[in-house]
Parts: structure tokens; C-alpha cells; sequence
């Protein structure tokens, strides 16, 4: 039997997080909610049954009920929406302020002592009590016999701490390690890897524990939880578990171009099945509720979900007495009627036509100082951040790419070129992963201090890929700027940059010697004297480039039947044209064709499928003027990989004109906002 959620595009969320008050949720009416998502064009109510406070809007017999769940808002709102024939998913939340505050040893602790209920609204019960996941299935169990659903959704799943120092965590740990719970981390700490394999390991037993509770009262229900925290603060909330137990991936982001496309690319490739759920809120944040986004932003988010093979939901959140803003509900539905025209020729089983992959781990995100820093700063690194840059680099250049993370890996081999960006701790499976991708024909570029640290947190001293790189590792250089100096081996890589004037780059990059041979592709070069040397400088406003030295700055080695090129300093990390210029030429050289390419404005973004029949072109402009300034030309071309193309279509409407040069296909269109583009082949 096919799930729900393969037909559904179109869904909607209304945050309820009200608590109990004179007069709090008494307008609440279930006809009305169901009339508004249903003129909205939502195919799928996800609705309240639990929130973030841990009051429940039925009544319940297990949790703490709302003073208005005597009316069963919950259960009266499901029969509405059944009614009016939306699918129905059921949510709830592991965050529980007045459960927290009932049972006060079930808290989340921070270091500090003190818990987020301290200091916030919400209350976070550990999940590695035992008590506490004992009530939350019980929850699950009641709202899944009690009231049919075609879903179950669980939000903020994951433990809201660095480190949890609750009484369980601390009782837990010393009891599997013999250690205490640590405090501090600097780049080689063992023990926080420790520690984060205790805590993921408690996230995923909370949520197999509720995805097997749900599953024992419904086999055919589908269970999904928050992805969000897993995509953005996997090691903080210790989450990645979500990946790999939701039957479809799902998580609220509120972004702008390069987290959409960063979001969507990594729920498209990490799903276990298709579509994904991409998330976003009607309003401008959730903290300004009243406040709401362009109409033409959320259709441009609606058809960026679509493009990368997703679903589309709108959040939006109740008004403290019950009553929703039902005008909006009108405006939104302009996004279904926008949708409606490409539902017929949505197929989940096309493949990508995408050359390069960016491979990312979580563990890379871990904090590298030489000093001893508080485990605290766990949250402020985390490959994300990371990813964003090298997608605003990709974007401008037109370079469509799959996300692939150490779950996907044995995709590698289907792509020409692989970027792997200064992740500083790999597996000895991921380095052989990478071996194997490279000796069979792939090419790579990778960056930085790729593999100086192992999955157990251990200092390497020289680069688990040294081998792989040609390269061994030296340390870093102790100034900064860097300057990439182009040797006569590649100076077309380099565009206008000359050995007279270098790439520029703001890090203290990566001192390297060659082991083995290999092409030199540039040096580095240095100034007098670091930024923040205020005597020895040449120059009082900038540092420009003085000592030049014989270390590569960029290196080139083969191995086996593919090749890699080797950067010392972050390239795909900085945000200035040049860098992209740079980096675009690095994977071109690499790639040497590629299946697909465009030529348009750095606004537009693209992606393209290919099915035995036929092959689909998405273009988006994703201007922020809104609506978008029209694009009169759009060209893109297509290697038909032996394939004849019967016909073209434009499903969008606008302006078409195509032909076919020996095994290309050439294909020039307008743009307003979205365009799909159908070629029949065979």
C-alpha cells in the first residue's frame, strides 16, 4: 500500500504552545481550523495533539491535559479535517515545561547546575530517563489507539545540552566508562567523542522506543521526528539518529537561498524515502508572530521543495484565544494553484543528473583550539555553517551538486568529482571509502586538515590520506594572510591571479612537503607579518604578499586511475568571486564535462533528472526582489548520454526553443519565477 505522503505536496502546521489561562484556546474551533487548511490547498493537517509546554488538547489519561481539552480539540479537529479530506498526522513534543516542573530530576542540567527552565519558557526532560521516555510512549501509545491517523510527528527530540549532567546522564556514564561527565574539550580530547557516542546512543534509544511503541498500536502509520536539529546541531543535540529511524525525513528551517538549497540537498540524499518535508514558518520568524513573510517567498521555498524532490508545509501558530488569521489561509492557497500545474509530472524514481558531491560528517564539526575550551562551544560548531559557504560558491557558478554524508557514502562512485572540505576527523572506513573512490577513476578535491584527527578524537600527527593527498602534514603557518602563488603548471586555474599578485586567503593555511610526485599547482606566499602585527608590516592598511616560499599551496596527485588535487588553504569557504572563480575552475578540471550546464544569471538555480523515458529541467529564479525580475534567456545543455529525444515541453507555459546537437541537447527559455522543462526520450 503506498504511504500518504507520496501524494502529498502540500502540508500545514499550527504551532498550539498556548498554555492554560483565562481564556486561552476557549475560541478554538475545529470547524473553522479544518475550513482554513482545507482552502488553503493543504493536502495534510499536522495537528496538535501534545506541545512544547506538555499540555495535551484531548483527554488524555496519561499526561497533563489542557483546561480545554474537556472539548477534545485534538479529536474533534482530526474528524473535521478527515471530513474535508486532508491526511492527518498527529504531532507532539519532548520538550514538556509543566511535566519538567512536575518531576524536576527528569531536567535537563547544564554544567552550571542550572536547567532551561531556569532561564526559558520551555522545559527539556533528558531523554536518557528512563521515567520520562516511559511517559512519553505511554503518550504515544494512548494518541495512537485512541484516534486513527495516517502519521505521527515528534519534535525537539534530542538532548538540549552539550553535555547533560542530569542525575541519570552522570549515574549512566560512570557507570559504562568508569569517568565522570566531561566539562571541557580542546583538539584532542578522546573523551568528548566518548561522551558523544553515550549520548547519541541515548537519542536513539528514546526514539527506536517511540517509533517501535507507535508501530506496535499501527503498523501502517508513519513515524517521522524533527530532522531540523540533526541537519544544523547534530553533536550539540546529539540527533543523528533521526536520519536513519524516520520513515520520511521532516524538519522546520527558516532560511534564505543557501540554507534552502543546503536543506533540501541533504534531506534529498539522507531520506529513506522520497518525498522529503521541508518546513517553514508563514511568518518572518516565529518569535514575529504577527509579522508575515512576501507571498512570493514562500511560493519561491514551495517550488524549491519541489525541485529537489520534497513536500512543502507552511507553519503557522494559533492566536493565544484560539482563533486563526483565516485572510492568510486565502493568500497562502495561491501556492497549491501554483502546483497544481506540475503534480502530473512529479516521479520520485528519476535520477539526478549531478557530476559533484559534497561529502560532509558530523564529527568534523567538533571545535579544533589548541586550548582547553568548554564543552559549551560544541554548539557553535557544526559542518552546516560550513556547507552554506560552499553552496553560495557552487550556486553562483552553476555547479548542481548532491550532498552525501558517511550514511550515502557508497553513492560516491556515481559522481566525477568529489569535494571534501578540510573535515578534520575521518574514519579509517571513510578513508578507505575515499581510497576506493579515487583509485577506481573519481577525482577529488579536498582541503585543509582532512584526516589529521581520527573518529576517536586521536592527533594523527600527519594525515590519515597522506597517501591520498601526496602530501604529509607540517603544521600550520603561524601568519596571516596566505597567498596561493600559481606555478607555470595550471595558471589558467588561477584566471587573472599571477605569482606577482596571488589568491589571497584570510587563515593561517595548512604547511605541507611533498611524499611522493605529483604538480605543484601553487605555492604559498606570505607577507612580512601577521594581520595583527602592528610594528613589522609593508604596507599599514593591507599585507601584501612578500616571502615567497616552496610549499605547496595547491597539489596535484594521482592514484590509481584518478587524481587529487590538494588545497592547503579553504578555498571553498571564502565568500569572494575570485575564491569562486577558483574553485569552479579546481572541479571543472576535475569533472572535465559536465552532464549539465547552464547559462544564466547567478540568481538562477537549477536541477535535473533523468528517468528511462525522459529527462526534467527545474529553473528557479531566486532573486530577493519579489515578485523576481523576469529573465528573458535561459540557456541550459544536456548530454543525452546516446538517448533520442522525442519531444520538449514547456510545462510552465513560457517561451521554448530546443534542438539537438550530435548527443547534446540544447534547450533556451524565459524565466519568471519557476520553470519546468520535459524532454521526452528514448
Amino acid at each position: 500500500m503506498e504511504k500518504w505522503y507520496k501524494s502529498s505536496l502540500i502540508r500545514n502546521l499550527v504551532d498550539m504552545h498556548i498554555p492554560n489561562g483565562d481564556g486561552y484556546l476557549e475560541k478554538f474551533d475545529p470547524v473553522k481550523y479544518a475550513d482554513n487548511i482545507k482552502k488553503s490547498g493543504a493536502d495534510t493537517a499536522y495537528i496538535y495533539s501534545c506541545n512544547c509546554l506538555g499540555l495535551c488538547l484531548y483527554p488524555t489519561k496519561v499526561g497533563i491535559p489542557h483546561k480545554e481539552a474537556k472539548r477534545d480539540l485534538f479529536g474533534n479537529t482530526v474528524k473535521e479535517c478527515r471530513k474535508r479530506g486532508l491526511k492527518v498526522v498527529g504531532y507532539t513534543n519532548t520538550w514538556a515545561t509543566f511535566v519538567a516542573d512536575a518531576h524536576p530530576d527528569w531536567n535537563v542540567v547544564y554544567e552550571s547546575g542550572k536547567t532551561r527552565r531556569d532561564t526559558m519558557r520551555f522545559g527539556t526532560p533528558c531523554v536518557n530517563n528512563d521515567a520520562y521516555v516511559d511517559y512519553v510512549c505511554a503518550h504515544c501509545r494512548e494518541l495512537v489507539s485512541t484516534y486513527k491517523l495516517d502519521g505521527f510527528w515528534l519534535d525537539m527530540v534530542g538532548i538540549s545540552a552539550p553535555v547533560c549532567h542530569c542525575p541519570t546522564c552522570k549515574e549512566k556514564y560512570k557507570k559504562k566508562t568508569g569517568r565522570e561527565l566531561p566539562t571541557t574539550i580542546n583538539k584532542r580530547s578522546p573523551e568528548i567523542y566518548e561522551y558523544l557516542d553515550f549520548k547519541i546512543d541515548a537519542v536513539r534509544s528514546y526514539l527506536k522506543r517511540v517509533y517501535d511503541t507507535v508501530k506496535s498500536v499501527d503498523p501502517d502509520i508513519t513515524v517521522a521526528f524533527q530532522t531540523a536539529s540533526a541537519a544544523k546541531h547534530p553533536l550539540s543535540y546529539g540527533v543523528s539518529s533521526c536520519f536513519e529511524l524516520s520513515d520520511y525525513l521532516s524538519g522546520d528551517f527558516y532560511t534564505d537561498r543557501p540554507g534552502v538549497n543546503v536543506t533540501c540537498r541533504m534531506l534529498y540524499n539522507a531520506t529513506n524515502d522520497l518525498p522529503f518535508e521541508f518546513m517553514t514558518s508563514r511568518c518572518v520568524s516565529l518569535e514575529r508572530h504577527t509579522m508575515n513573510k512576501d507571498i512570493n517567498e514562500l511560493i519561491l521555498q514551495s517550488y524549491a521543495a519541489i525541485m529537489y524532490k520534497g513536500s512543502f508545509m507552511f507553519i503557522d501558530a494559533i492566536d493565544p484565544d484560539g482563533e486563526m488569521n483565516s485572510e492568510f489561509y486565502d493568500d497562502i492557497s495561491v501556492v497549491s494553484r501554483n502546483l497544481d500545474k506540475y503534480r502530473p509530472y512529479i516521479d520520485y524514481e528519476e535520477k539526478p543528473l549531478r557530476d559533484v558531491a559534497v561529502y560532509y560528517n558530523l564529527l568534523s564539526g567538533l571545535p579544533r583550539e589548541d586550548d582547553t575550551v568548554s564543552v559549551e562551544l560544541i554548539k557553535g560548531h557544526y559542518p552546516y555553517l560550513d556547507l552554506l559557504k560552499i553552496d553560495s560558491i557552487l550556486a553562483s557558478k552553476h555547479i548542481d551538486y548532491d550532498l552525501i554524508s558517511p550514511r550515502e557514502s557508497d553513492k560516491l562512485k556515481t559522481y566525477k568529482a568529489v569535494i571534501i572540505p578540510s573535515l578534520s576527523a575521518l574514519s579509517e572506513k571513510e578513508c578507505d571509502l575515499i581510497r576506493d573512490y579515487v583509485r577506481e577513476g573519481g577525482n577529488a578535491y579536498i582541503s585543509g586538515i582532512t584526516s589529521l584527527f581520527d573518529d576517536k578524537g586521536s592527533d594523527n600527527e600527519n594525515f590519515m590520506l597522506s597517501d591520498l593527498l601526496g602530501v604529509d602534514y607540517k603544521g600550520r603557518f603561524e601568519i596571516k594572510p596566505a597567498y596561493l602563488s600559481p606555478t607555470k603548471e595550471a595558471p589558467e586555474l588561477f584566471g587573472k591571479h599571477t605569482r606577482k599578485y596571488p589568491h589571497m586567503l584570510e587563515e593561517n593555511i595548512v604547511r605541507v612537503t611533498p611524499n611522493s610526485e605529483g604538480r605543484v599547482l601553487a605555492t604559498v606566499t606570505l607577507p612580512v607579518g601577521d594581520v595583527s602585527d602592528n610594528i613589522t608590516f609593508s604596507s599599514a592598511i593591507s599585507d601584501p604578499p612578500i616571502n615567497y616560499t616552496e610549499y605547496p599551496a595547491l597539489f596535484e596527485h594521482r592514484y590509481g586511475k584518478g587524481r587529487v588535487i590538494y588545497s592547503a588553504g579553504t578555498v571553498e569557504f571564502d565568500k569572494f568571486p575570485d575564491s569562486a572563480q577558483l574553485l569552479a575552475s579546481i572541479i571543472g578540471d576535475l569533472v572535465g564535462e559536465y552532464t549539465v550546464t547552464l547559462d544564466a544569471p547567478t540568481c538562477v538555480d537549477y536541477t535535473a533528472y533523468a528517468s528511462d523515458s525522459r529527462i526534467s529541467l527545474n529553473l528557479l529564479n531566486s532573486q530577493t526582489v519579489y515578485p523576481p525580475i523576469r529573465i528573458d534567456s535561459v540557456k541550459a545543455s544536456i548530454k543525452l548520454g546516446g538517448k533520442k529525444v522525442k519531444s520538449v515541453k514547456n510545462v510552465s507555459g513560457g517561451r521554448l526553443s530546443w534542438s539537438v546537437d550530435g548527443d547534446t541537447l540544447n534547450i533556451d527559455t524565459d524565466l519568471e519565477f519557476y520553470t519546468l522543462i520535459i524532454a521526452e526520450t528514448e
